[in-house]
């Protein structure tokens, strides 16, 4: 049965500490609470694509003399989830702030996502209270940053060989 193995042991040691995820877009581990790890998780709560993530100029008026930004910026289409700024006679459009409640109902359809997917009752009720913290831990931290999707062509960085099951 094929399953992808993971090539370097320090690698493997990272993910399965519950202080790492492995990052949805380059498969490399991640740490929780790092700036891009904050960035990802900001941008699935938002549901933004992570692709675009660098502020982009909406209009540049640096070289059209004396024009009223503010009204300019007044007259165009919001976009979700995106607010405009002016700066250097330009208007800028970049993501909004997310406040404290978006991000807990964020964590909690996470986790009912991940009891709901991933864990049976069944297997909770014989391990301990230490493998149960870790497993739901894992889990809930990879899902916040989204799953990894592994390219069969190998463009995660060589993190991951396809290999047979041995048992």
């Amino acid at each position: 049965m094929p399953c992808y193995r993971i090539k370097n042991e320090n690698t493997m040691n990272i993910i399965n500490n519950t202080d790492h995820v492995l990052n949805p877009h380059t498969g490399q581990p991640l740490k929780i609470g790092t700036k891009t790890y904050r960035k990802i998780v900001k941008d699935r709560c938002l549901n933004l694509n992570y692709d675009n993530r660098k502020d982009y100029i909406i209009f540049d008026g640096s070289d059209m003399g004396d024009i009223d930004l503010n009204k300019i910026k007044a007259k165009l289409k919001k976009q979700p989830d995106m607010i405009y700024i002016i700066k250097n006679r330009q208007i800028w459009a970049q993501r909004r702030k997310i406040n404290m409640t978006e991000i807990i109902n964020y964590i909690i359809k996470c986790t009912i996502e991940v009891l709901k997917n991933n864990v049976s009752l069944k297997e909770l009720s014989t391990m301990d209270d230490k493998n149960i913290e870790y497993i739901l831990t894992k889990e809930i931290n990879q899902k916040l940053v989204g799953d990894v999707n592994i390219n069969m062509d190998g463009t995660n960085k060589e993190l991951f060989t396809l290999g047979d099951i041995s048992d």
